[in-house]
């Protein structure tokens, strides 16, 4: 039977990775490997076989599901870690969220010579206990283990530096937004608007986002009833994320008791949400707090879909020029936005610069490649 070195043999850095469930810091992850490096990473989960493992598969990308969330096993889990990297004997070694960071200071006390680098992708203040005490933790030893501290936005090292970590070695490396699939496309967005039938007239604001009080729907569908109660012309909501369908009762109650059931679409969790983007003409991120670097925006932006947003993590950054900044749970406030899209909207040739011009900025500040860059710099590992 052959091992893992005798499939992948050029691995210079082992990506060790809390999850690879679908979700925004996996995707980056994902985007990352499924690059020029393809064949010089190794991935490690620390879960089960999961969405992006397969996808990593897929492309040719080495991954071990080590299941170590499960704690049956554990030491032979451990013992089989580390063999894979005695195995591989890589120059590098990436961790990815505060688990695998964790993992990593005893990584460090088995192979003290490896160059370790972690990767920290939450801002949020809100934490639960548990995520306190490792982040305590992990504040104390970011002086003694890593090489350097990988964060993916200026909100999340800001945070960081303020629970203790060592802000010396925090290198902060921006998400890179995948242009092949967040693209503007018309085809797509007729396609997508008759699929919910919905017509080219129609004014189409989009929320992209699981169920969670962070996200803050309620918000939006309270600024959205605002504007639909003084405009009178067809404007749409639609709403994508996990838990968002006529299950969610909180959700539906919502939309029921203001009387939104023919006006709020629920497209529910799926893997298409560059058809979201591209049918919507806004779309809306209401996060209370604890936005890193939001996906949502630079994707969304990247299909030529202005964003309005609450000043969560880096989105003022993302959005520059090109969109509306709000204060956090103020329906008013969206609203207004919300309305004055609308008129901007009328004036074509102003909206479509307005398009054009967000996607220029994404391409210039957001690039897959631009990322695995830096990520290359920071590993010091040239091609």
């Amino acid at each position: 039977m052959k091992s893992y070195s005798d499939i992948h043999q050029d691995v210079r850095t082992i990506i060790i990775t809390s999850s690879l469930a679908l979700g925004g810091s996996e995707k980056i992850l994902y985007n990352l490997c499924n690059s020029k490096i393809k064949k010089n990473v190794f991935v490690i989960n620390l879960s089960e076989e999961q969405y992006f493992s397969k996808k990593l598969k897929d492309s040719g990308i080495g991954v071990y599901n080590c299941s170590l969330n499960k704690k049956n096993n554990l030491l032979k889990k451990l013992i089989k870690i580390f063999f894979i990297i005695r195995e591989f004997k890589p120059k590098n070694i990436q961790t990815w969220m505060y688990h695998a960071d964790f993992l990593s200071l005893i990584i460090k006390i088995a192979f003290p010579s490896k160059n370790i680098f972690w990767g920290i992708r939450n801002g949020s203040y809100k934490l639960k206990k548990q995520t306190f005490i490792l982040i305590f933790i992990l504040s104390i030893f970011s002086y003694l283990v890593p090489n350097k501290i990988i964060s993916c936005s200026n909100a999340s090292t800001m945070m960081h530096i303020k629970f203790g970590y060592n802000k010396k070695k925090i290198v902060t490396i921006n998400n890179g937004v995948d242009f092949h699939t967040f693209r503007k496309d018309q085809n797509l967005r007729i396609n997508a608007r008759s699929k919910y039938a919905l017509n080219d007239k129609d004014f189409i604001f989009s929320m992209v986002a699981r169920w969670d009080p962070q996200k803050d729907h309620i918000t939006a569908i309270k600024a959205f009833d605002c504007l639909t109660r003084n405009h009178r012309e067809k404007v749409f909501l639609i709403l994508a994320g996990t838990k968002i369908d006529s299950t969610n009762d909180i959700l539906m109650e919502e939309i029921n008791k203001r009387d939104l059931q023919s006006r709020i679409i629920l497209a529910g969790e799926t893997n298409l949400i560059e058809d979201i983007y591209n049918l919507s003409d806004v779309n809306i991120l209401c996060s209370k707090n604890g936005e890193g670097f939001p996906n949502v925006i630079s994707e969304s932006m990247a299909c030529g879909t202005p964003c309005i947003s609450t000043n969560s993590g880096d989105a003022s950054k993302i959005i520059n020029e090109y969109g509306w900044i709000i204060e956090e749970n103020n329906p008013k406030k969206l609203s207004e936005a919300m309305l004055l899209a609308i008129q901007e909207m009328k004036n074509k040739d102003n909206w479509i610069k307005k398009s054009n011009n967000s996607i220029m900025h994404i391409k210039s500040n957001f690039s897959i490649d631009g990322m695995v860059d830096r990520y290359c710099d920071v590993w010091k590992i040239n091609f």
